[in-house]
């Protein structure tokens, strides 16, 4: 089976999933982005985002100023969660939304 037959097959599951699942899915992201802090994080990964830079852009956005250590949790409870995507790690790590929520 060619490559892209693979893609058009995953594609197609993906889609079938995503009807099938629909209002849990739109649940969920109603549930995920009505918190101001995750909102803000999410808008600052919309674009891949290293990680220093999207926890001050997240803390300066969120009302009431969160320090660094919640940010830093609800950055990895957004990625447990599929909502964002991390590549690298260390000082590399950089961080962007995933599309799901």
């Amino acid at each position: 089976m060619a490559d892209e037959e693979v893609l058009q097959r995953l594609d197609r599951i993906i889609a079938i999933l995503q009807l099938a699942n629909h209002a849990d899915i739109e649940e969920g992201r109603e549930r995920i982005r009505a918190d101001d802090l995750n909102a803000a994080i999410l808008e600052a990964a919309s674009k891949e985002t290293a990680a220093g830079k999207l926890i001050e852009a997240a803390q300066k956005a969120a009302k009431g100023s969160p320090s660094k250590p919640t940010v830093q949790r609800r950055i990895a409870a957004l990625v447990d969660q599929g909502a964002l995507e991390r590549n690298g790690a260390g000082p590399a790590t950089r961080y962007k939304v995933t599309g799901l929520v």
